[in-house]
């Protein structure tokens, strides 16, 4: 999806991965330091990996060193949300950590915001029960679009989204 705004992307994982990816360049193991020079990234994106690492300073502190002054870091991390990846599923993180990530990396937090609410965490709950059946997947999908876009449903993420997020979207920059 990021694609046409891109020039190059190289994209990387861990061996332990459960995600087999067509666009994998490297397999990099994420809790040790990186085989990459300083300075070598404009933008990186790091997408609901942080929650399965096991030492999330080091992690941060190499995503800061191998990106460029002025790049972006973007971050997204769950935080209501089921194990998954186990066993390597270690933490959730709150909008106050993931600020402190940057601070101690001399990052600067451009953005950071809560997505989803206690209505999608619900809609995703009974999702993740249903999987099994490509029909009650469906009405379920159907009926969470309907009720989240009605009046009482962006009611109830206006009052919900701060304290019960479905995850954060954080952009930094070094």
């Amino acid at each position: 999806m990021y694609k046409p705004f891109t020039k190059n992307i190289i994209c990387a994982d861990w061996p332990n991965s459960y995600h087999n990816s067509l666009f994998l360049d490297f397999q990099i193991n994420l809790n040790r330091p990186l085989p990459v020079k300083d300075n070598r990234f404009d933008t990186i994106l790091l997408t609901d990996v942080l929650e399965h690492i096991l030492n999330p300073d080091l992690l941060l502190k190499e995503m800061t060193r191998i990106l460029k002054p002025g790049g972006k870091m973007i971050i997204t991390v769950p935080f209501f949300h089921l194990l998954h990846e186990e066993p390597y599923d270690y933490f959730r993180y709150t909008e106050f950590r993931l600020k402190m990530f940057c601070e101690e990396n001399g990052l600067k937090v451009l953005k950071l915001f809560p997505y989803g609410a206690s209505l999608e965490i619900l809609i995703d709950f009974i999702a993740k029960h249903i999987s099994f059946s490509f029909i009650l997947s469906k009405l379920n999908y159907s009926f969470g679009k309907l009720l989240s876009n009605s009046f009482i449903g962006k009611k109830i993420y206006s009052a919900t989204f701060s304290k019960y997020p479905l995850g954060y979207c954080l952009v930094a920059q070094k």
